[in-house]
């Protein structure tokens, strides 16, 4: 089998180039001749250091530049990994060899320009093989796969997790720019339980300079997980996600989690009710506050289970081995159609 060729846009820290490197770093492990293209470099997967990316005119030239690269480049080896519906852009010239989908790229257009996300977006599809990160996205794109497990980045738990520490916030949220992140209804949501008293934090992931006391600027991956480990509950209000991994993160860090029905919500739901609450993306916004400040009322006896180490450590494990036969799925997905 030739190497196997995967793209991570500009190696930037993103949720998406998390999953892809985590399966790349897992294909390495297994054997199989790996390399990460970012459109400007090409390095062995233990070798890449995803980083904060930069807002930006400049920053987002350097975004198509990669794009265009890494579609050339598509073109030329064998096994490539699509891992973005930009980084395959030369499709209808040669179909990419696989596509790792993880999420409805097409909804990332403005309504003016989403006839030309929807081309784009089956362009990405046309691949000859498609790897999909969950079952509930390969559902609701209307493709039959025999998608197993999901795709999940492990987190190192804090030290504090060994005593039952009191937690200083009660919600956090990501405020993030895109209307089916809905931003403007998690911030009205935040600015209604912080007027009822509660403490919000409020992560600005937008290009926006928002002026409110409890936001701060975008974090790294390490301080966001060290926010959730001293909050009570994950605020997620997306209309749609590829997966949702900021409430699986949440999750394994103690938190209850409030979410819309995306797959990280759905699958979190099954598999622990009690923790989890799922609201109708169409649920105002002051009935989202109504229902955390219930939760957070009634539910504080439970905080000292979800401070325990053991417990938390029986979610983590339960994720790993979640992950791993998702990793497991993939793999046998590119050694069973790589040339």
């Amino acid at each position: 089998m030739e190497p196997v060729y995967i793209s991570i846009p500009r190696f930037a820290l993103s949720g998406g180039n998390l999953v892809t490197l985590s399966l790349a770093k897992y294909l390495s492990s297994q054997g199989i001749d790996v390399y990460c293209c970012s459109g400007f470099k090409i390095k062995r997967p233990n070798d890449v250091t995803l980083l904060k990316p930069q807002r930006g005119k400049l920053n987002s030239f350097l975004n198509l530049v990669s794009f265009l690269f890494l579609s050339i480049h598509a073109l030329i080896v064998k096994n490539y990994v699509a891992s973005h519906h930009l980084t395959c852009i030369l499709n209808f010239i040669k179909k990419s060899r696989f596509a790792l989908v993880q999420d409805i790229e097409c909804d990332f257009y403005p309504q003016k320009l989403r006839w030309i996300g929807k081309r784009l977006w089956s362009n990405y599809l046309s691949s000859e093989n498609l790897i999909f990160t969950n079952p509930h996205l390969a559902y609701k794109i209307g493709i039959k796969s025999n998608v197993q497990g999901f795709s999940y980045i492990p987190i190192e738990l804090p030290t504090t997790f060994a005593s039952n520490q009191l937690r200083n916030h009660d919600v956090v949220a990501v405020i993030r720019d895109g209307e089916y992140k809905a931003p403007q209804k998690t911030l009205d949501v935040l600015i209604e339980l912080a007027k009822r008293g509660w403490n919000v934090i409020a992560i600005n992931g937008t290009r926006h300079d928002y002026q409110y006391p409890f936001i701060i600027n975008n974090l790294d991956r390490d301080e966001f997980i060290k926010i959730l480990s001293n909050a009570k509950l994950f605020l997620c209000l997306s209309k749609w996600e590829g997966l949702g991994l900021p409430n699986l993160e949440a999750y394994v860090c103690g938190c209850d989690i409030v979410s819309t029905p995306i797959p990280s919500g759905c699958l979190l739901s099954d598999l622990d009710f009690e923790s989890v609450e799922i609201v109708d993306s169409d649920c105002s916004a002051k009935l989202v506050s109504d229902i955390i400040s219930t939760r957070l009322s009634t539910n504080g006896n439970l905080r000292k289970n979800n401070d325990d180490a053991e417990f938390l450590l029986q979610r983590k494990d339960s994720f790993l081995e979640i992950n791993n036969t998702w990793l497991c799925y993939a793999k046998d997905m590119i050694q069973g159609f790589a040339k």
